[in-house]
């Protein structure tokens, strides 16, 4: 509903014909376009009970957008709350109220006309095109269509905070003339007079995420060259909680080969770090096969051929400590390789919280992928990045000067990125909460900010546009 010109003040017809909230019968029905004017779309109450239902409400106001979501491009210039009762006993009096918001914390101007009947209070907002005249009308364009009027398109939600004060017990006299000021009204939600309340304008395109119900990450994986020196694959990690936690590291050379991967790191050695203290290394995985096996059942992974020479650590880390899983050849040997870091037990009170995998990056096979799953009740915001010349202020040389970054669900590529600026203010918000060191502005490191589904396999593939090769760091971050 989206009310135009300078007789509205009052809604009528959106407050009592479509909002009253006994209304359960409507109708609704298109025009088509006629003598200058262009085809609309009409809705109209039918319901024969209107009115004369019996209303209880935790707040005695119906407001218009009403407490909650919705779609940033359908947020009115004009909003308004009233009082839903047509009848002489009106409970509240809304003639000499205020009212003042704010958007994301910052107070905006607003233009609020309160009714002199006390039903309603009406308001518009500042740079919006809907207000006393139709003059200012303007269009843009949301799928493909086009709509009357502008409206601001955002990625991330928009708060706005609304308050009104000097909501009023009715002063009437026997006539329902108005005596002037009654007590402040105080009830449901409204506290001496009081009443505030927040409207949450999102973008329909980025999925609602509740709190509660996050996934996280489960199984994190990169498949890359592994080399030596600056070329060697080191994958970091971090468990976020309160308690330790137990994990399955594996490193797949020959693993590899049932994928169809060529050029594998035909015997990978594997060594874990605390920081840079190295305490566990395997060589050959069956030197501790019954836990592996164990393991690679509880994480749901497929086990590795009984003679093969991958590598594999069972191992029960501690909380907030910075780990690195470092893949070599035996003999300094290089070639293809995947390190992995499995979840082996159920736990709420800890959880893989993000993997980073700096590796060299080459072409066709030898490019770098970065695998993960996430697990839970419902969608989660995540942080992919992808650093070339990021990786230089580490003291590694000969990095890929210009990566490009591709999401895939499966075989579908979701998204892609070859400069991370190009949606700086997302990027640089996400880098701040997990606390990593941004970026440098100019920069052709890539990056991504998602929000994706659980239970689907997703990998970050890195790889350069013009065909170059290098070492790249490749993160996979959860949001909070």
């Amino acid at each position: 509903m989206y009310d135009w010109g300078p007789l509205n003040q009052t809604a009528p017809h959106r407050n009592d014909g479509i909002l009253f909230p006994s209304t359960s019968v409507m109708g609704t029905g298109d025009a088509p376009a006629a003598s200058g004017f262009p085809a609309v779309n009409a809705i109209w109450n039918a319901d024969p009970s209107f009115a004369n239902s019996d209303l209880n409400h935790a707040v005695p106001l119906v407001m218009w957008p009403s407490k909650g979501y919705i779609p940033h491009f359908l947020v009115p210039g004009r909003w308004s709350a009233f009082v839903p009762d047509n009848s002489q006993t009106t409970p509240c009096d809304l003639s000499r109220v205020t009212v003042s918001i704010t958007k994301d914390g910052t107070p905006i101007g607003i233009k609020a006309s309160p009714s002199p009947n006390g039903g309603v209070v009406v308001w518009t907002l500042d740079a919006t095109d809907e207000g006393d005249s139709d003059t200012q009308i303007k269009s843009f364009s949301f799928q493909s269509e086009l709509f009357g009027w502008a409206r601001p398109n955002f990625q991330n939600d928009i708060i706005y905070h609304v308050t009104i004060d000097g909501i009023r017990v009715p002063h009437l006299d026997s006539n329902y003339n108005e005596l002037g000021d009654g007590p402040f009204y105080t009830g449901g939600a409204v506290i001496n007079g009081h009443f505030e309340y927040d409207v949450v304008g999102y973008n329909p395109n980025v999925a609602v995420i509740d709190p509660h119900n996050q996934s996280n990450l489960v199984n994190i994986s990169t498949r890359s060259f592994a080399g030596d020196e600056s070329s060697t694959q080191i994958a970091g990690f971090i468990i976020s909680g309160s308690s330790p936690r137990k994990v399955l590291i594996r490193a797949g050379g020959p693993y590899l080969l049932g994928f169809g991967v060529n050029n594998v790191l035909s015997d990978p050695q594997l060594t874990l770090f605390d920081g840079s203290h190295p305490f566990a290394s395997n060589d050959d995985w069956s030197t501790d096969a019954a836990n592996i096996r164990a393991a690679t059942l509880a994480a749901g992974a497929l086990a590795f051929s009984e003679d093969s020479k991958d590598a594999a650590i069972v191992a029960t880390l501690q909380p907030g400590h910075a780990y690195t899983a470092h893949v070599t050849g035996k003999n300094g040997e290089s070639g293809n390789a995947i390190v992995e870091v499995y979840d082996v037990l159920p736990d709420e009170t800890s959880r893989l919280v993000n993997i980073s995998t700096r590796s060299f990056v080459g072409t066709g096979q030898s490019i770098q992928i970065g695998g993960f799953i996430l697990h839970g009740a419902g969608p989660r915001k995540v942080l992919i990045r992808a650093g070339g010349s990021y990786l230089t202020q580490f003291g590694v040389a000969n990095v890929l000067a210009d990566p490009l970054l591709s999401v895939f669900e499966g075989q579908i590529e979701i998204a892609s990125n070859d400069d991370w600026g190009t949606d700086r203010a997302s990027v640089s918000s996400a880098v701040e909460a997990v606390g990593v060191p941004q970026f440098q502005v100019g920069s052709k490191d890539a990056a991504l900010v998602l929000t994706l589904d659980p239970d689907k396999p997703y990998t970050a593939q890195i790889s350069s546009k013009s065909g170059a090769t290098g070492n790249a760091l490749v993160e996979i971050f959860q949001l909070p």
